[in-house]
């Protein structure tokens, strides 16, 4: 039973980070990527502790878990600081073939403007990736929220 009022308090939080931002983004006090992460089941890495503070109690109902985003962002980042850049068939090489989940992390860190805008990083990334995955640099749509 506490499982599932839990499952339910996500649900609603949810809802409720999407629908403010969807309402209106400008004023509303959510960034585009924290409602991105929201929207997609995915662990909102780096909004937990600033703007997002209650992330870590529905840890179980994330798709996109916080290990697998915390892997894949730390390893991104170290690998950035050494100007070694990688393809996304690289990365879903290395990480084991999850692809929708590494597009929803990968999105969610540009969204967050992380590893630079337009920046090599990007650019090698989309040099070889499934069709999928060539709209991760772009801006915000109403419909990916």
């Amino acid at each position: 039973m506490d499982n599932q009022i839990m499952k339910s308090l996500f649900y609603l939080r949810k809802n409720q980070i999407v629908l403010a931002y969807r309402l209106n983004p400008e004023k509303c006090g959510i960034s585009a990527s924290q409602a991105y992460a929201w929207s997609h089941d995915c662990y909102p890495y780096f909004h937990v502790g600033e703007e997002d503070d209650e992330a870590d109690l529905y840890l179980d109902f994330f798709k996109v878990k916080k290990e697998f985003v915390t892997e894949v962002i730390e390893y991104l980042d170290a690998e950035w600081l050494k100007n070694k850049f990688h393809t996304f068939y690289e990365l879903e090489d290395k990480f084991g073939r999850c692809r929708v989940e590494l597009i929803h992390i990968l999105r969610y860190c540009f969204l967050d403007d992380r590893f630079g805008q337009k920046s090599e990083f990007w650019i090698t990334l989309k040099k070889d990736c499934p069709s999928e995955a060539h709209h991760i640099d772009s801006e915000l749509d109403e419909w990916d929220v």
